[in-house]
């Protein structure tokens, strides 16, 4: 059991960690020794982070369906850890970092990075290096989001016009358009979840935001037909029935064109 004495030190030490005043919200689940759970939640809640214990990998789906965590904690505990990182993928939620913890052997570090966990710290080394780790995290996370322009092949999403950008043109994005675009471009090639894109792009539950997302993503749709399509490429954005979209690109269009038609005045 931690004493005031032990928390006091790692509040002091947490703030000094995080100087840069980073916050975010991180879920929890340790399977384990209660001890080490203690010490995970203590150190964190220490650096100014939000934690939220959780008992059960159907816990963490629960959670996650309700509001995202900038980062998942797991203990590398049975077969809890390849389960909910299984269950995330499905989800489309593969993109938000699990940091795993356990005794740290190879075979078990291995496994835990094949399965798609994001880190591994081990047990004996909690506290400072796992604050570190998590808020590297949510600051590479915040870094992501910061950037000016998002690349699709020849398709620029550029956040300083809110605009849609390739060598024939532009097409012009309403506020929640590009936020929404902007999501999709950053997870090219995944499944992004309903929940994610309510939760990123208007900040409620998806349940309240459904009919909202699909009569963005259908305006979105187009707009990405016809930048494609003026530089022979082949942008689709795939609905995957009640889990979320994909965005996939390729250059299939202009492969399609025979050599000679390309050659024509006016076809790329």
């Amino acid at each position: 059991m931690l004493r005031p004495s032990d928390i006091d030190n790692m509040t002091s030490k947490g703030t000094e960690m995080n100087r840069l005043g980073y916050s975010g919200r991180v879920a929890v689940l340790m399977g384990g020794d209660r001890w080490n759970e203690n010490q995970v939640v203590t150190s964190l809640q220490a650096a100014g982070l939000e934690v939220e214990r959780l008992a059960s990998g159907l816990a963490l789906l629960a959670r996650m369906q309700r509001q995202h965590a900038d980062v998942v904690v797991v203990e590398d505990h049975g077969d809890e850890l390849a389960a909910c990182l299984a269950a995330l993928r499905f989800r489309g939620l593969a993109g938000i970092p699990v940091i795993a913890v356990g005794r740290g052997s190879m075979e078990q570090i291995v496994r835990a990075l094949g399965h798609g966990a994001s880190d591994y710290l081990c047990l004996a080394d909690l506290a400072e290096p796992l604050v570190y780790r998590v808020l590297a995290r949510i600051a590479l996370s915040r870094r992501r989001t910061e950037r000016a322009t998002l690349q699709l092949g020849d398709l620029v999403l550029d956040a300083s016009s809110r605009a849609l950008r390739c060598p024939g043109g532009e097409q012009s994005l309403t506020a929640r358009e590009f936020e929404l675009t902007w999501v999709l471009f950053e997870h090219a090639g995944e499944v992004v979840n309903l929940q994610s894109l309510a939760q990123r792009v208007w900040g409620r539950d998806a349940s309240l935001a459904k009919r909202t997302i699909e009569q963005h993503i259908s305006r979105v749709r187009q707009k990405l037909a016809r930048a494609a399509a003026s530089v022979g490429a082949l942008v689709q954005l795939q609905a995957i029935h009640n889990i979320g979209y994909r965005l996939t690109h390729s250059c299939a269009l202009r492969a399609l064109v025979p050599s000679e038609v390309r050659a024509l005045p006016g076809v790329r």
